[in-house]
């Protein structure tokens, strides 16, 4: 055993009481839920001829498929997308014009990737924003 080694046991035994890492929960009890697909996803997946799918992946919120093969997974459940924006300003979370701010700096910020056609960044901002 390396002195490195029996330096990060001992920090473990200090921080824990025990050798045994803490055990990390599923994202499910930690409050990642499941991602409702809105109707304005559904019409813009419509629109470039994909479907769409609630994703049981890791924390993604859609599966995307073309001809029944599955393309890309999009979108992360732990981040809010345009249509969840529009909900929350409607519920007077947000103020007016907020979920354009964050659509207007979500397309800045990807600019340099969103604009490369059936990109995962592309079926993204198609999709979500």
């Amino acid at each position: 055993m390396t002195q490195k080694q029996i330096i990060n046991i001992f920090g473990l035994i200090l921080l824990y009481g025990t050798i045994h890492q803490p055990s990390i929960k599923p994202p499910a009890a930690i409050g990642a839920t499941r991602y409702k697909i809105t109707n304005y996803t559904r019409k813009r997946a419509a629109a470039i001829g994909v479907e769409v799918k609630v994703s049981k992946t890791g924390n993604y919120k859609l599966d995307v498929y073309k001809k029944g093969r599955l393309i890309a997974r999009v979108g992360d459940r732990r981040y809010n997308d345009y249509p969840t924006y529009v909900e929350l300003e409607k519920r007077g979370k947000y103020p007016l014009g907020y979920a354009d701010k964050r659509r207007r700096l979500y397309k800045a910020r990807h600019q340099k990737t969103r604009i490369k056609k059936w990109s995962r960044s592309w079926i993204s901002d198609n999709l979500l924003w």
